[in-house]
């Protein structure tokens, strides 16, 4: 569905992960609405087991 890298944010000086949706899927509308509801619910949960977003 995407992919993932390792990155680091340089002003709070910690690692993160950033996602990125596929070239070749970027036209699909579909692809596109579930990357979209996946940030948004991902951003609604907040437990020190899981990552921000």
């Amino acid at each position: 569905m995407a992919d993932v890298y390792l990155a680091e944010q340089t002003s709070l000086k910690r690692k993160v992960a950033i996602k990125v949706m596929r070239a070749d899927r970027m036209s699909d509308s579909t692809y596109f609405q579930r990357f979209q509801q996946e940030a948004t619910a991902t951003a609604a949960l907040n437990h020190e087991n899981l990552v921000q977003i």
